[in-house]
């Protein structure tokens, strides 16, 4: 078997806002990866989404915010400070570049990003330079949900356990089945216009400074 490598985490979004299912993936992604590094990239211009509401300065202090208590987790603002498009393939290719051969990255997406998977730009060139983690609610097939067949042949040939991806430096997909929280941004930024509570849904950190900012108290969206 090939000797192991040291694994670095990256998880990507719009992160608008950060809430408490973001940091439930990361502290899952931490307790069973264990990497060495964890990054969180927060983008800029979203190719599958429509605009954000917040800027990318106050989407940067919240998550500062929330990750207070996550000291080992790094955020990088590399796709913040792009005037084009955040596609997932430039950022791969930058960090491997920068990390080297002799290192396993885990690009961790959810499960609805997973089932675009296949849309996604240079996805097979994504494949190349990293290790997918895909995060999914216990008991959900592969082939459940949406049109990703392209995926699935793929997939059955380089599916590993979390246990295993050390010692591949990309190509290869693991399944991390969670509890996952059902929460979604833009549900948050709707109970923010209608005026309801969101202390439950993220960092009391966070809930005071959309209050503080007045964030999100028009124009709801459902990206």
């Amino acid at each position: 078997m090939s000797i192991p490598l040291p694994i670095v985490a990256l998880y990507g979004g719009s992160f608008d806002p950060v809430h408490n299912a973001h940091l439930f993936v990361i502290q899952s992604v931490l307790d069973i990866l264990k990497p060495e590094q964890m990054r969180v990239l927060p983008c800029r211009l979203p190719p599958h989404k429509q605009a954000l509401q917040a800027t990318e300065q106050d989407r940067l202090h919240m998550l500062r915010a929330a990750l207070e208590d996550f000291p080992n987790v790094v955020i990088d603002q590399r796709e913040l400070k792009r005037e084009k498009l955040s596609y997932t393939y430039d950022s791969m290719l930058e960090i491997r570049k920068q990390e080297g051969n002799d290192c396993c990255l885990c690009f961790v997406i959810g499960w609805d990003s997973w089932i675009s998977f296949s849309t996604w730009y240079r996805w097979q060139d994504i494949l190349k330079l990293c290790n997918l983690l895909v995060v999914r609610r216990a008991g959900i097939d592969i082939d459940e949900q949406g049109e990703h067949n392209k995926l699935l042949a793929y997939c059955a040939q380089n599916s590993v356990a979390a246990a295993a991806v050390r010692h591949h430096a990309c190509g290869k997909i693991v399944m991390l089945d969670t509890e996952e929280l059902d929460l979604a941004s833009s549900a948050i930024r709707k109970r923010v216009v209608a005026g309801q509570s969101i202390d439950d849904d993220v960092p009391s950190r966070v809930a005071a400074y959309i209050k503080n900012k007045q964030l999100y108290i028009s124009r709801p969206t459902d990206s």
